[in-house]
């Protein structure tokens, strides 16, 4: 009975003392442990990621530097881990920890370190395959995306199992080869010795690390002064190029740390934190020595517009005759960008009049990208035979901004992330070229130009006349301002005191901005893109004792950080609430119109405004750490329900008018959409699809509001 009492007590010991010798060992070669982790986790459980590979398997080249890439990954994962558990290292060889007498082992440290030496970088080599197949196959049977053309996914599929089948038998079965052809040559004597320094590394794998760090360089160089090639080779390549070089990086940060005995991986991740208060290189980009013109106010605006606005059909088929419209599109990355611009395109190709009677768009994050590109074709000359260039059905301007939107602004923008701004954090004074938020930017201007010949993008948000043009609705940007988490407008018009409890991001910066910038300042995605500091631009004069940071504070000096709108309210309803009341009160009495609120949501959890969202978007509460995470959970669940509530309002506003609130909503029935900077074309076509029953249903409700499922 005392023996099975004393196995009972060592037994948990035995299994953790085991634990923690397998840990033990895994520690030189964590970084490839830990960069496989994370493809693990982007590539099969991201949308955004299974919409890279989706991506990437229809161009040729993408495909190529795919698998460049995957092979490099797979080698590097295997070969540094290989070599990470060959050095004598003090904490494991030295330091392992001893049992207590009469502890069992499941076995010696010995026979764990020589199976963990043998096995553990092969499996890091060939799981590199085996989570993009996988990954692959997650793709492929996403039904929002499947087309005839998708069923090469499974090809790759095979590929990539096959690919990791052979490279498991290679590294298996190398000695014998090399033994074949080289008698002479006996290639496991590196595995019967510990290496304690860099000298005694064999000449091939000298150069090997010196091909790795050369490697990070020139990716390095070439990202940062041409960006562009990342969209070149895909953004499935960029990652996996960079898991190459952060995995040699990694292990030679750790083998010089160990060698030191020194934690520089953690003096790194300090010194990092150190340089964040002097290094910020997130500045707002303005117009160099250039103020913004003077605008006029959103009631003489509103005055103006009811002025000029059309009081008849301009057809027999114009059914927006008698209405007024506002529109408001919430945020949400590439997604919002796309859907908004279909939806508005569509609706104005199929109504002319739309677009005379819209009175503005509030928008958020992504929806005001597309919200801008939308208000920004309208002043342009269309050939509608440019329409040729998209798929039948769609007309030319909606074809313009599909085609702008098509662009890769995903990949550009995660290179810089991955090396130049990253580099950025350990450096002791701020350098520009290394914002990966201007590259975002510019990218979107590169994209406009190219599809339109024209440099709106890259040119002043507010047009030198300092007004909205004639017969086209106003643009309201919805930004945060991180020091007071207010609303922060970017807009043609001067929101003075007709916007409670907001800020003009033109005072507030003091400059003219471009249109790419305005609306990145809407569109800072989480982490993606930086928070946007602004600077002050004159120096304060010395009767600023008691206006506060903004008005004392001297020329270069940081006074606000704009992020995303979405963290204040991410459907810009509260906006669009106040502008549905300024339209009210200018219109003259002799307009009989009504109000339409036309509110373009991206997430399906909200629906599409005539049917439901299904249960399993319903969020559910969990008991587990209920003491520590409910106050997480409701801060988070609260920006949810401020949109909620600012819809609900604007509905109750616009039906107090006798007026229609039309929620145009995307589905996922046929699978998610992915929320990110990237969209593939069969997902930009099964958006275009619903964008086209969203347009019909808002026309049948023109004709007969009673009849509307809302």
């Amino acid at each position: 009975m005392r023996r099975f009492l004393d196995r009972l007590v060592t037994l948990p010991m035995a299994a953790w003392i085991t634990l923690w010798d397998i840990f033990s060992v895994l520690k030189p070669a964590r970084f490839s442990v830990i960069v496989l982790a994370m493809g693990f986790l982007f590539f099969a459980f991201s949308s955004q990621g299974r919409d890279v590979l989706r991506l990437g398997v229809h161009d040729g080249v993408h495909v190529v530097f795919l698998y460049l890439g995957l092979l490099l990954w797979s080698l590097s994962s295997w070969y540094f881990a290989r070599l990470m558990l060959q050095f004598h290292f003090y904490d494991v060889d030295e330091d392992t920890a001893t049992p207590p007498p009469g502890t069992i082992r499941w076995w010696r440290e010995s026979q764990l370190r020589g199976l963990m030496r043998m096995w553990l970088p092969r499996v890091l080599g060939a799981s590199v395959w085996f989570v993009l197949a996988w990954s692959f196959w997650r793709a492929w049977g996403e039904p929002t995306v499947r087309n005839p053309d998708d069923d090469v996914l499974l090809w790759h599929v095979g590929f990539c199992l096959l690919g990791g089948m052979l490279l498991w038998l290679a590294l298996s079965y190398r000695y014998r080869l090399v033994r074949r052809w080289w008698p002479n040559v006996d290639p496991a004597a590196l595995y019967r010795q510990h290496l304690s320094g860099f000298r005694q590394l064999p000449m091939i794998s000298r150069w090997i690390l010196f091909a790795a760090l050369l490697l990070l360089t020139a990716l390095f160089v070439v990202y940062w002064r041409a960006p562009g090639f990342a969209a070149w080779i895909g953004a499935g390549a960029v990652l996996m190029l960079a898991a190459v070089t952060w995995v040699a990086f990694g292990s030679a940060v750790v083998w010089a740390g160990h060698r030191l005995r020194a934690p520089l991986v953690t003096l790194i991740l300090v010194l990092a934190f150190a340089f964040s208060f002097i290094n910020d290189n997130h500045a707002v980009r303005v117009l160099d020595g250039k103020r913004f013109e003077q605008r006029i106010s959103a009631p003489w605006h509103a005055a103006d517009w009811w002025r000029r606005v059309p009081d008849a059909p301009l057809d027999s088929g114009d059914v927006t005759d008698g209405y007024y419209f506002i529109v408001v599109s919430e945020g949400g990355g590439i997604r919002a960008a796309y859907w908004t611009a279909a939806l508005l395109s569509r609706l104005a190709d199929r109504q002319p009049g739309f677009v005379s009677r819209t009175f503005a768009i509030s928008a958020v994050s992504g929806g005001g990208l597309g919200a801008s590109l939308f208000r920004l074709l309208q002043e342009l000359p269309v050939d509608e035979s440019s329409a040729a260039a998209c798929p039948p059905g769609i007309g030319a301007r909606q074809c313009l901004a599909r085609r702008i939107l098509s662009e890769d602004f995903f990949s550009p923008g995660l290179a810089y992330l991955l090396y130049p701004d990253l580099m950025q954090r350990i450096l002791p004074v701020p350098v520009e070229s290394f914002d990966r938020a201007a590259v975002l930017e510019t990218r979107w201007e590169h994209a406009w130009r190219d599809v339109t010949a024209t440099s709106r993008f890259a040119g002043s948000f507010v047009l030198p006349t300092g007004r909205v043009p004639v017969g086209l609705p106003a643009l309201l940007l919805n930004s945060t301002e991180v020091e007071s988490g207010k609303r922060v407008i970017a807009s043609e018009l001067a929101l003075g005191d007709d916007f409670v409890d907001a800020l003009d991001q033109f005072e507030l910066v003091g400059r003219d901005l471009r249109v790419s910038t305005a609306i990145h300042n809407a569109a800072r995605f989480t982490y993606f893109s930086p928070a946007g500091t602004v600077r002050k631009f004159d120096n304060a004069d010395g009767a600023c004792r008691d206006k506060g940071r903004k008005h004392c504070a001297r020329a270069g000096d940081s006074i606000a950080h704009l992020v995303d709108g979405g963290y204040f309210e991410n459907s810009g309803a509260t906006t669009a609430a106040r502008l549905l009341s300024i339209a009210a009160a200018k219109r003259p009495p002799a307009r009989v119109v009504r109000p339409v609120v036309l509110m373009i949501t991206n997430d399906p959890a909200l629906g599409d405004g005539c049917k439901p969202p299904s249960d399993r978007h319903r969020y559910r509460q969990s008991d587990g750490f209920a003491e520590l995470l409910a106050p997480v959970r409701t801060m988070i669940q609260a920006r949810s329900a401020r949109g909620s509530y600012a819809r609900a309002r604007l509905r109750d506003l616009v039906r107090e008018r006798g007026g229609l609130f039309l929620q145009l909503g995307l589905s996922d029935e046929r699978g998610p959409t992915p929320l990110g900077w990237l969209l593939s074309e069969p997902v930009r076509n099964e958006m275009d699809r619903q964008a086209a029953q969203r347009v019909e249903r808002v026309v049948a409700a023109l004709r007969n509001p009673a009849a509307d499922c809302r």
